[in-house]
């Protein structure tokens, strides 16, 4: 008496908190650069990953919806992880096809001699900053409605009391 998500006949997903699954695995060659998530996946965002799929292979691409403060807090694996299960297909129209390549055309990685724990000096490579902004911001638009402040959103937001919090 097992039931799959598959059986369900769900056509559409919409999550909030979507923070919660931005763990799902990456293929990369990037390991060894920091802010590159080194296998700490999480079951439930692999499960979310395959649920999408599932819902975008019977909608045409549609139908994911993912709700979230926090989208990309800061890792350039993050930004990718979230176009990736939201809308792989646009990802696709830009020519990106792994993470590799929306890194390799997004992030820029800057080396520099660090002290490790022990002392000694060694090498370090990261993510220095995001690269081609305007085409990364057209593209994630493309997918993500931003509403960023309290007056944007329609929020009521009480005052403090004596101006700013103690």
């Amino acid at each position: 008496s097992t039931i799959y998500f598959e059986d369900l006949g769900v056509d559409a997903l919409i999550v909030d908190e979507a923070h919660n699954y931005k763990s799902v695995p990456i293929v990369t060659r990037m390991g060894r650069v920091k802010g590159v998530p080194s296998g700490a996946d999480s079951q439930r965002a692999i499960g979310m990953l395959l649920k999408a799929r599932h819902v975008q292979s019977k909608t045409g691409g549609k139908n994911v919806f993912l709700a979230t403060g926090t989208p990309v807090k800061n890792s350039m694996a993050e930004a990718y992880i979230m176009m990736e299960i939201m809308a792989p297909d646009v990802l696709r129209d830009y020519k990106i096809y792994n993470f590799d390549d929306f890194a390799t055309a997004y992030g820029e990685i800057t080396s520099s001699t660090e002290i490790s724990w022990s002392g000694a000096p060694k090498v370090e490579s990261r993510f220095a900053k995001f690269k081609k902004g305007r085409e990364l911001i057209t593209m994630i638009r493309t997918v993500f409605d931003v509403a960023m402040g309290n007056e944007t959103l329609g929020l009521k937001v009480p005052k403090v009391k004596g101006g700013a919090p103690s």
